[in-house]
């Protein structure tokens, strides 16, 4: 028996030698690099692809190798635990991934990584299929400098002793690691471009940029606010003025594709439609220089839809990743949402998952409920939390729990009215029940809000969580100046790094903006 072992690895060593003579590989066997990752968090819990390698083969093949080369700007000292994963859908998701473990592992001048699960004949045998994709993920360290850059390319790749070629050994493009602690994100409208001004980018790291919306032959077209109708001239004006404010902070500014549930179902179900969707989504980021897009759906509402956003997405992030920059990808969804897609559409967990894993961020839409305690709870609140843990498979760093910086109004009797105000009205007309309650009646209308103590308790809860937050939205807040703003009571308790404020930003006046609606 040990005779015979001894033979095959003399076959196998003779074999992966004369392979080796064949120069690049060959052409029958090929491995192609894809790089889908472009933001990465500094926390040591969660494995994030570095990069993949996409299988060309004929038939099903034993693996036996493969190598990595580290750029010269990644800090490897702030990478640990570096594992091999297998998926057979083109992106890597923990959900949808299996880990490849027993490779004899080895570090190569400090840039290089060789796995072996050859190992002359002792490896674990490891079958790779055709179009299957292996990734190359590690955890990212607390001492990784913030803005630092992550890159690798394939050096080899072997199956059956056999070099296989290589092709796009180093992806064009590079991660970014974050820049913040944590997240704050508000959506900001066209509709109410007066509220806004510089010192606001003190307290985000995203602002989310609406109005773009899906047209039905996979084309993007400017959409509406506060029944308006938008063209390419406002829509440039109010981008600039945003850019103009952000000046050279860090802050991203992402494209908001609005809701428009009939067009995205029909789009992301037809491939064709969908690469073309896809395609436009790039060329406006690129247009407008952009850092990522968010996809507020609202709602996929069957298996279908939700296979077909994850599709999407799977399409749109290599396009974002060859943009450099760390371009990022986010969605808003409710709560509610993810057990449904499982308990009434037949969706796998794995699959629900699998769609999230690939995003930069979760906007939970924490608010809007039919609640005699407030739109915007706190029993939703830890609702949002519990059900993107545990259906989106999401670590709290990637999710934002939405928080509602508006009114709703009801009737008393229970009817619906769906009218809002704007949190600069309450300020001015209602700062009294603002400091503590969370509804108020007034000539037989019911209005819910989220108080001054329930947006600092609500705060607290998410820091030391290490969740994030989204805002609907500060364009309706009151003047940053006033005291009472919505977005100084939550930098009190929350804000994207903790770092000092501007001097400037710690004189508060008392002045107060007029009702502002939400829609």
């Amino acid at each position: 028996m040990r005779r015979l072992l001894f033979i095959v690895s003399l076959i196998g060593l003779f074999t992966e030698a004369f392979a080796a003579l064949l120069g690049d590989g060959d052409t029958n066997y090929r491995v192609e690099g894809v790089q889908t990752q472009g933001l990465y968090y500094r926390d040591a819990s969660f494995d994030q692809p570095i990069i993949g390698a996409k299988f060309l083969l004929t038939g099903e093949h034993r693996f036996w190798r493969i190598g990595f080369r580290f750029s010269d700007k990644t800090n490897l000292k702030s990478l640990r635990k570096l594992k091999l994963y297998k998926t057979s859908v083109n992106y890597f998701s923990p959900a949808r991934a299996t880990e490849l473990k027993g490779a004899k592992a080895t570090v190569v001048e400090g840039r290089e990584i060789h796995f072996d699960f050859w190992n002359n004949g002792k490896g674990p045998e490891i079958i790779i299929k055709p179009n299957e994709h292996l990734w190359l993920t590690a955890q990212v360290q607390p001492s990784m400098p913030r803005g630092s850059t992550i890159d690798a390319a394939i050096t080899h790749a072997h199956v059956n002793g056999i070099v296989c070629t290589v092709e796009n050994e180093a992806p064009i493009g590079e991660g970014v690691v974050y820049e913040f602690d944590r997240h704050v994100v508000p959506y900001y409208r066209m509709g109410f471009i007066q509220n806004w001004n510089k010192n606001y980018y003190n307290y985000v790291s995203e602002v989310v940029f609406f109005y773009m919306r899906v047209n039905n032959d996979g084309t993007l077209g400017h959409g509406w606010d506060c029944g308006k109708q938008y063209d390419e001239t406002s829509f440039q004006e109010a981008l600039n003025q945003l850019k103009q404010g952000r000046g050279s902070r860090p802050v991203r500014i992402l494209l908001g594709i609005a809701h428009c549930a009939g067009e995205l179902s029909r789009v992301t179900q037809n491939p064709a439609l969908r690469e073309k969707l896809a395609q436009h989504i790039l060329d406006a980021v690129k247009k407008y220089d952009l850092d990522g897009v968010d996809i507020d759906w609202e709602y996929p509402g069957s298996a279908a839809d939700w296979r077909g956003f994850e599709a999407l997405v799977a399409d749109l992030k290599p396009k974002l990743f060859a943009l450099g920059g760390g371009k990022m990808i986010s969605s808003a969804m409710s709560n509610y949402k993810f057990p449904e897609a499982v308990n009434h559409y037949g969706l796998g967990l794995d699959e629900l998952k699998g769609l999230h894993q690939q995003l930069d961020m979760l906007n939970t839409m924490t608010y809007d409920a039919a609640s005699t305690d407030g739109h915007s709870p706190f029993w939703l609140h830890h609702q949002s939390k519990d059900f993107a843990t545990r259906y989106a498979g999401l670590p709290p760093c990637k999710i934002n729990i939405g928080m509602p910086c508006y009114t709703n109004e009801h009737h008393l009797d229970g009817r619906l009215t769906w009218k809002q105000n704007g949190y600069s009205w309450l300020v001015g007309s209602h700062l009294k029940d603002l400091q503590t309650k969370d509804v108020f009646k007034e000539n037989g209308m019911l209005y819910s809000y989220n108080s001054i103590k329930t947006i600092r308790a609500k705060a607290k809860d998410l820091k030391k969580g290490g969740y994030g937050v989204m805002i609907w939205g500060y364009d309706t807040d009151a003047p940053l100046n006033n005291l009472h703003a919505f977005a100084r009571i939550l930098a009190g308790a929350f804000r994207p790094s903790d770092r000092p404020l501007p001097m400037q930003d710690k004189a508060p006046s008392s002045t107060t903006q007029k009702k502002a609606p939400r829609r």
